[in-house]
């Protein structure tokens, strides 16, 4: 699942389409130039979401992509786009269907990191 246009714009994220296209594949992450900057030291190609992300970053002036595994780290966790400050949206991949198995893989926008670590908390303790 992949966030419209005018959620991301509704949440304030900077450049909504280009985001978009990044998210759901329409736009090669590596036209960017971070992206090709960090392909070029890699020995192994990052995979498409690692890649998007690391675009998204640059899109939105972020300062870096993050995650937090998964609890037992045998499963991809969520990976975000750190915006500098905690109340603000950004960019999520749900790796592992922390909110809803059946959205495993699935984009998102999130208010504030806080609120991952609160339901992944809730998750763990259910």
């Amino acid at each position: 699942m992949v966030p419209t246009v005018k959620t991301l714009t509704k949440y304030d994220i900077p450049e909504p389409q280009t985001v978009r296209g990044l998210m759901e594949g329409s736009i090669d992450p590596e036209s960017f130039a971070s992206v090709q900057r960090w392909v070029s030291e890699c020995y192994n190609l990052p995979n498409r979401v690692e890649l998007a992300l690391c675009a998204i970053n640059e899109v939105v002036n972020g300062f870096g992509v993050e995650g937090i595994p998964d609890e037992d780290y045998s499963k991809p966790g969520v990976s975000y786009v750190n915006r500098g400050d905690t109340y603000t949206p950004t960019v999520i991949y749900n790796g592992s269907g922390y909110w809803n198995s059946k959205k495993t893989g699935s984009w998102r926008i999130q208010w504030m990191i806080g609120d991952i670590a609160s339901v992944i908390e809730n998750l763990d303790n259910a």
